[in-house]
């Protein structure tokens, strides 16, 4: 490792001097956010670069609104920030976007695409349901995408438990609750609750992103520190995770899956198999039960080709299409914690590993800092995108989390990156 690692740095920017313009640009862009996009912690999906006006898709926001998804994301970044840094601003944000989704959080326990904080819109919230409201025609339904209740239940979670506040916990147990309630007969989770009648009901097990079921059991671990009988519910998931894998000579997971577990054809989809790959890891980890991860070493020998990965391939094998778009999709950090896990270890955070993910990550964050413009904001086109501003949030504060500062003499500081503003 220490010669791959050398290797790495001489191409990579002085990550002592990235550092600072890491931290410096990761508190300028969530202030930015803080100012321009957030409204009482609710985040929007774009925001105009040039006019300011908060969109979801085409349709302007009310200041009571904003996006589940965004709202999530650009917490749990937040509280990585306050992880990495310590910082008040950090927790500050993180606490802002909880509060905000325990306001929108629906009567069951979850989160639609669509979050609203004002108390008179057509929505059935768990406000409502405990002052003994009736929901009459308020909307009722939510979504287990893992982008949303998933999500939400996530940073409800951990933001309860850094903070202790009353109105977060009782929203993320509330979710907890629900997504208990909500689990299938075989152990899986559908992508949409409550279910409506008929056939168009049927339940998809996975998801249109593959990872309802795989993100319901991350939420659920989470939360199995406050609620132990969460952890069984996460193990009932994974037993299902185990059945519904395409087997082949490239097995993995495909993006959906309906209660008779099957599938149209042997599609195999790289997000969903890094979502499956990573929640089994982590339920071998808080279970101690090793067949959870036992099918990682078949997935990972047929994962096809070299990295970046097509989107989906064929169980069966073959060469996936030229044109197939490709990507990490998440492969990459699946894959190191799945052979951490058939290793019997954790992900290796030695001195040497930590200086290995600075300088591996140095080049992304130089070039994403780089992106920022004059007002701290990543735009595309005339928009600021608030995945991506999220997405970015993340991996500063990641890098500033496990930065690790090189043994003196092992780099050349020639280049450097340009000076960072204050």
């Amino acid at each position: 490792m220490v010669w791959a690692l050398l290797l790495m740095l001489g191409a990579a920017p002085s990550p002592d001097d990235l550092s600072v313009r890491a931290a410096v640009g990761l508190r300028h862009a969530a202030t930015w956010g803080e100012a321009h996009a957030a409204v009482a912690g609710a985040w929007p999906e774009h925001v105009g670069a040039a006019d300011g006006r908060r969109f979801s898709l085409a349709v302007e926001l009310k200041p009571t609104q904003g996006t589940t998804r965004d709202t999530a994301a650009v917490g749990l970044a937040l509280l990585r920030a306050f992880e990495a840094t310590g910082e008040a601003l950090y927790r500050q944000g993180a606490l802002d976007a909880a509060r905000a989704l325990a306001a929108g959080q629906r009567a069951c326990g979850g989160w639609a695409a669509a979050l609203d904080l004002d108390p008179a819109a057509p929505i059935y919230t768990r406000r409502l349901a405990a002052a003994g409201q009736p929901r009459g025609t308020r909307e009722a339904g939510v979504s287990f995408g893992a982008t949303l209740t998933p999500a939400a239940t996530l940073l409800l979670l951990r933001v309860g438990a850094l903070t202790g506040d009353a109105e977060v916990l009782d929203a993320a147990d509330h979710a907890t609750f629900g997504l208990l309630q909500a689990q299938l007969a075989n152990g899986a989770w559908p992508a949409t609750w409550p279910l409506a009648d008929g056939p168009a009901a049927r339940p998809t097990l996975l998801g249109p992103d593959g990872a309802v079921t795989p993100a319901v059991i991350e939420a659920l671990l989470a939360a199995a520190a406050r609620w132990p009988r969460a952890k069984l519910a996460a193990a009932r998931g994974g037993d299902f995770l185990l059945q519904c894998r395409l087997d082949g000579p490239a097995p993995g997971w495909p993006a959906s899956t309906g209660m008779d577990l099957r599938t149209a054809g042997d599609d195999v989809s790289a997000s969903a198999t890094a979502a499956a790959l990573t929640a089994l890891a982590h339920l071998t980890q808080a279970t101690g039960d090793t067949r959870f991860s036992q099918p990682a070493a078949a997935v990972l020998r047929g994962l096809p080709g070299g990295e970046p990965w097509p989107e989906h391939w064929h169980a069966a094998g073959g060469a996936a299409p030229a044109d197939a778009p490709r990507a990490d999709w998440g492969l990459g950090a699946a894959r190191e914690l799945a052979l951490a896990v058939l290793r019997g270890r954790g992900i290796d955070n030695s001195r040497e590993a930590r200086a290995h993910r600075t300088a591996e990550r140095a080049p992304r964050v130089a070039a994403m800092l780089d992106a920022l413009d004059d007002q701290w904001r990543w735009k595309d086109g005339g928009e600021v995108l608030m995945a991506r501003y999220a997405a970015n949030l993340d991996l500063l504060a990641l890098y500033l989390h496990e930065f690790e500062p090189l043994p003196e003499g092992l780099f050349d500081p020639a280049p450097r990156p340009q000076a960072h503003r204050n």
